[in-house]
């Protein structure tokens, strides 16, 4: 007898969601973006962080609730230096920080807080999430090359990072409505 063949196919689907980057430049009231809202979407909930940014940014052209908080404490909360100085001149306990914008900014800030927190200080973007160009230093050019490398490959440089005091612990992120 003749042997039946199986033959499979696989088929895939690819379903390209438009990042928030490219929401961002998108006119909402062209063709192009209104074409991808087939629904009528009540409620938005964005996250990660970048997307909460742009939704932020771009509330008055989205017809739903986004309940987000108003464009200046979402701005606020996106720098963490920012939300660092808000937060302290509130009486709000937080690390000690630097905004690092030129070289001679690590020269003066890694000795520092290494003075006060001899095991180590925290390097990082002071936007982002999930500990984007972070790095625990112990010496200036540890920073410097760190940086130097994020601006070549990424380009973030100077004035786009803090240094901080080290926190122990465990590291936890937090999202809320």
């Amino acid at each position: 007898g003749e042997q039946g063949r199986l033959i499979l196919f696989f088929f895939f689907f690819v379903f390209k969601q438009k990042t928030a980057y490219e929401l961002y430049q998108c006119d909402w009231s062209s063709d192009v973006c209104s074409a991808d809202l087939k629904e009528k979407i009540e409620f938005v909930h964005p996250q990660p962080d970048i997307e909460v940014a742009v939704i932020s940014e771009k509330r008055d052209e989205i017809d739903a609730l986004t309940y987000l908080p108003d464009k200046k404490t979402i701005r606020i909360c996106q720098n963490k230096m920012k939300l660092n100085e808000v937060l302290k001149k509130n009486g709000v306990a937080v690390p000690a920080s630097f905004l690092i914008l030129k070289e001679k900014d690590l020269k003066k800030a890694v000795p520092h807080l290494l003075e006060r927190f001899p095991e180590k200080v925290w390097l990082r973007a002071i936007k982002g999430a999930g500990a984007r160009a972070s790095l625990p230093v112990r010496k200036v050019s540890q920073a410097e090359m760190w940086i130097n490398y994020w601006d070549n490959f990424k380009g973030i440089g100077y004035g786009d990072f803090m240094m901080s005091e080290y926190l122990p612990g465990g590291e936890f992120a937090f999202q809320s409505l």
